[in-house]
């Protein structure tokens, strides 16, 4: 049977994508520095730069994007690994909050792919009742405050909401299991603090007579502040620490 114009077309298509695909490889195209409304913090009085790259053989074979931070000393902290260290620790110690058994809330559209077992299809849109702060890096600090989070439930670092006048990928980012960077909690209610890196697990924030505590690190220590409304995290040095929790 010979194959009309239109098909052999089709085909010639076809064969020169895979030939791209197949010579090009992967490709890790440069870093490019990204503004970030909220960066966490790497060190005291430092916070993390972030970047991103586009990785594949570019147009016309797709490809995706990675997200990373960098100190100032050359330290680098993929999105990817930060997020799924957090997920990965608290499944381990039965904390994590977004548990599909026990919290999360799913749309219409997703609630259909949890009853069929796959609860980690990418793009769905889900809304818990918990939200993870990434405020430190080095080592990883979580805060925990019971609000609602609405985001979509991708198993990568992705932007959820970009900045009006910005490029796309200088967005507020959102890391895979549901947390997002960031050194403020918008609440009113008493809120948890966790490291995966320290074996920390969700831990209630206590604050002294002056609204803050502190979370003791290898450099120093992380200063909360509350003011009624708002949780805010400082990087101080060790000389200027008194008394930790």
């Amino acid at each position: 049977m010979r194959c009309s114009p239109t098909c052999r077309f089709i085909r010639t298509v076809i064969l020169v994508i895979a030939a791209i695909v197949t010579l090009s490889g992967c490709q890790y195209h440069p870093w490019h520095d990204m503004s970030d409304p909220n960066p966490p913090w790497v060190g005291p009085g430092e916070r993390a730069k972030r970047q991103y790259r586009f990785v594949g053989p570019g147009i016309p074979a797709p490809g995706w994007g990675e997200y990373r931070w960098i100190a100032a000393d050359g330290r680098t902290f993929k999105a990817n690994r930060i997020g799924k260290r957090v997920e990965k620790y608290l499944r381990s110690i039965d904390e994590f909050p977004l548990d599909i058994l026990s919290y999360r809330r799913a749309e219409p559209r997703a609630q259909a792919a949890i009853e069929a077992g796959n609860q980690f299809d990418s793009g769905y849109p889900l809304t818990t009742p918990f939200r993870m702060t990434v405020a430190c890096l080095d080592p990883v600090v979580v805060l925990l405050s019971p609000q609602e989070s609405r985001y979509n439930e991708y198993r990568h670092a992705h932007v959820e909401d970009w900045i009006p006048g910005k490029y796309h990928h200088e967005g507020y980012l959102v890391l895979p299991g549901g947390a997002f960077p960031g050194t403020t909690v918008e609440s009113t209610e008493s809120i948890k603090w966790c490291s995966p890196d320290m074996k920390q697990p969700p831990t209630p924030v206590v604050l002294g007579d002056d609204d803050t505590a502190s979370i003791p690190t290898g450099w120093g220590r992380l200063l909360i502040r509350y003011d009624g409304h708002t949780w805010s995290v400082e990087a101080l040095e060790r000389k200027r620490c008194q008394d930790d929790f």
